[in-house]
């Protein structure tokens, strides 16, 4: 039960920074589709924009004072593209431990 309940807070604190870059962004949506590729495996010149615009607000919410420290493209395209932010927004797992 331990594991699980720290797998649960590792996660929900990665939720957190999500919710907490989302509401400086003003994207309630995602942006869900950074990591899709062309046929060649290598990234569009849309998808390499769409990365370095994503950086370029994550440095920015850090300079503001958001604390999203630890929080990655790479993972904000995981967790939508898995469907894990949406799970939790929908309150499908907050009950478990609280």
């Amino acid at each position: 039960m331990d594991a699980i309940k720290g797998q649960y807070s590792c996660s929900f604190k990665t939720y957190q920074l999500i919710v907490i870059f989302e509401s400086f962004t003003g994207n309630g949506s995602g942006d869900g589709d950074v990591g899709s590729s062309n046929d060649d495996g290598t990234l569009s010149n849309h998808e390499k924009n769409t990365i370095h615009g994503l950086q370029a607000w994550l440095v920015g919410a850090k300079e503001v004072g958001h604390n999203v420290t630890g929080l990655s493209v790479k993972m904000i395209n995981e967790w939508y593209s898995n469907g894990w932010y949406n799970f939790l927004v929908e309150g499908n797992v907050v009950f478990l431990f609280s």
